[in-house]
């Protein structure tokens, strides 16, 4: 019973997550063939953005971090991954925007991204350590292992679907930025930029998948250009 009930938590968990990593990256393989007209880097849209809101003590950076394309609260460091830092298509556009979302929250005083910050975190790291606990746990106890496994993924899961409306402020905080003061005017490019940030926001659903892919590009470093996390 354990066995079965373990499998299919782990199973759905981890569905939804490649089901919304996939969703993103189809998106994202689209947008990353469309040049930005602004001709900025992501970097450069993330700081337009922040200075629009006169947020002056945010830092944009490059990272490769497992923890990249994300906003932290404690250093408030905006992190974007190489393609997306230095990129200059929608694509980048859409990452960068969707995070500088995330600082303008914390700038507002925004007290759910606080959670939802933490629910990040959790995915990140509390994904490798409850495999590091689950695969000794299926070698002596098959049954118990796999359900520790499945019962703590949909735990997370279940935490980072409640925190979602965060993710949809933020790209909405972003998109009126982008709007109200004309950075971008409406029409084809505003709209491809939006569904962009719509990708972005449904990413935060896919961390189990996003640990996998992070993992396998330091395994395999001539994938690492393909890895963005969200």
């Amino acid at each position: 019973m354990l066995l079965r009930i373990g499998i299919l938590l782990f199973g759905i968990s981890s569905l939804i997550g490649m089901a919304a990593r996939q969703f993103r990256l189809k998106r994202e393989g689209k947008f990353r063939l469309e040049d930005f007209s602004l001709d900025l880097t992501g970097a450069e849209l993330a700081r337009r953005i922040l200075s629009l809101k006169k947020i002056e003590d945010v830092e944009v950076v490059e990272s490769r971090a497992l923890l990249t394309n994300h906003y932290d609260l404690r250093t408030k460091t905006l992190k974007l991954a190489p393609e997306n830092f230095h990129g200059q298509t929608l694509a980048a556009a859409g990452i960068a925007a969707h995070e500088a979302g995330h600082a303008i929250q914390h700038a507002a005083g925004h007290k759910p991204l606080l959670w939802r910050q933490s629910a990040i975190k959790s995915t990140a790291y509390l994904t490798t350590l409850f495999f590091a606990i689950s695969l000794p746990l299926m070698v002596i106890r098959p049954r118990v292992g796999m359900a520790v496994l499945g019962g703590s993924w949909s735990m997370i899961l279940l935490q980072n679907i409640l925190t979602m409306p965060v993710e949809f402020d933020a790209s909405g905080r972003a998109k009126d930025v982008i709007y109200n003061t004309r950075l971008l005017k409406a029409g084809k490019e505003f709209n491809q930029l939006e569904e962009m940030l719509h990708a972005a926001t449904l990413d935060k659903l896919g961390g189990f998948a996003r640990f996998w892919a992070w993992a396998f590009s330091w395994i395999f470093p001539w994938r690492r250009r393909a890895h963005s996390a969200g």
